[in-house]
């Protein structure tokens, strides 16, 4: 390899690196999250989940919502059974059946152009009036504090959407992977949204305000996307509204991960394929980096900079390590250890081996047994 063509895969490993320090120390002077409620006249909220084939997940779920430690008054409770064919009809029954607050929707029918998720959504949106709309999917844990949270930073900063912190909670290294992969991802979501650059919004973990959602014209108006939430938030965005991140304890909730190496690429692919689509020049920058980090460093190691190779590929693992660190003391989470961290490093190696191809492998996304 010419020496001038090795000197700029070091320089762009070296600066991938030294952006990774840069956001650690970005969000370790951002104030900690935590806008408070008062304890009286709350406004009225609705949680909204869409489920479908989740009998493994819905238990986990349902319980955590029934711990919400806000009034029973002024929260209503709406789950979409969106045509499962597990034992979810079953045990959405027997939870909802003696809470009066709460509501099961049989999803039969499709609104306007929304399809998947984003049409399970749309028609439990229409079935409250509520301002507030608490949104989780139905393999999240959140905690009690999770709905004081989302709906207090919403009314400190006005924002239309407030995302909260989503972390992946499983044994076994392929989940503890994922589980770092998030808790870095979120973390830059969370120093990108202190410099008004947030850059997407998560469904699984979110605060919407009806008003503005109304005024988008809803999933049923908005065309198609795989990922439906990344679409929304664009449109709210593109419309000037304001939008908010937590990353805090108070809104950390819990998903399962991908239970083995092909559903972690067919759940990555669906990603990709709706990032595509809404793809904005910030993004299209980010993510040709991460893309291309690990064939600078292949292409050293490979290309007669054995040595180099290994020392920037040495600096390219540690400087994730630092922003890792800082993120987990924010969220009080337990320490990383060395050997995790070189684990992790395989992953990722593994993912962008293995997710370029699969991204542009034709055919459509299966999402819950359905093709989209």
């Amino acid at each position: 390899m010419p020496a001038a063509f090795a000197l700029l895969l070091i320089a762009f490993v070296l600066l991938y690196a030294a952006a990774q320090l840069v956001l650690a120390a970005r969000l370790r002077v951002i104030p900690p999250d935590g806008a408070r409620l008062p304890e009286e006249n709350l406004p009225a909220v609705a949680v909204l989940v869409a489920a479908r084939n989740e009998e493994a997940n819905l238990p986990r779920c349902l319980a955590a919502l029934a711990a919400l430690d806000y009034p029973p008054a002024p929260l209503t409770v709406l789950i979409a059974d969106d045509g499962s064919t597990d034992a979810t009809s079953r045990l959405l029954a027997e939870f909802v059946g003696d809470r009066p607050t709460w509501r099961v929707l049989r999803i039969t029918t499709q609104l306007g152009a929304a399809r998947g998720k984003g049409n399970a959504l749309a028609q439990l949106i229409a079935a409250t009036d509520a301002e507030f709309l608490l949104c989780c999917d139905a393999d999240i844990e959140v905690p009690p504090t999770w709905a004081r949270a989302l709906v207090a930073e919403a009314t400190r900063t006005g924002a239309a959407l407030v995302v909260g912190t989503t972390l992946i909670a499983g044994r076994g290294a392929l989940a503890h992977a994922q589980y770092l992969d998030w808790l870095r991802a979120l973390a830059v979501l969370r120093v990108a949204t202190a410099h008004g650059r947030m850059f997407t919004g998560m469904g699984n973990n979110q605060l919407l305000r009806r008003s503005a959602y109304v005024a988008t014209g809803g999933y049923e108006a908005l065309p198609f996307s795989v990922t439906e939430d990344l679409q929304l938030f664009q449109e709210l965005t593109r419309r000037g509204y304001p939008t908010a991140h937590v990353y805090a304890a108070g809104a950390l909730a819990w998903s399962t991960p991908a239970a083995s190496g092909l559903a972690l690429v067919r759940q990555r692919r669906r990603w990709v394929r709706g990032l595509i689509t809404g793809l904005t020049p910030r993004l299209a920058g980010a993510a040709t980096v991460e893309v291309l980090v690990f064939p600078a460093v292949l292409g050293l190691l490979l290309g007669g900079w054995t040595a180099w190779g290994g020392v920037v590929w040495g600096i390219k693992m540690l400087a994730p390590t630092i922003l890792l660190r800082e993120a987990r003391r924010r969220l009080g989470l337990p320490p990383i250890g060395a050997g995790e961290i070189v684990r992790h490093e395989a992953y990722l190696l593994a993912l962008a081996l293995v997710l370029p191809l699969a991204a542009l492998w034709p055919g459509k996304v299966r999402w819950k047994g359905r093709e989209l």
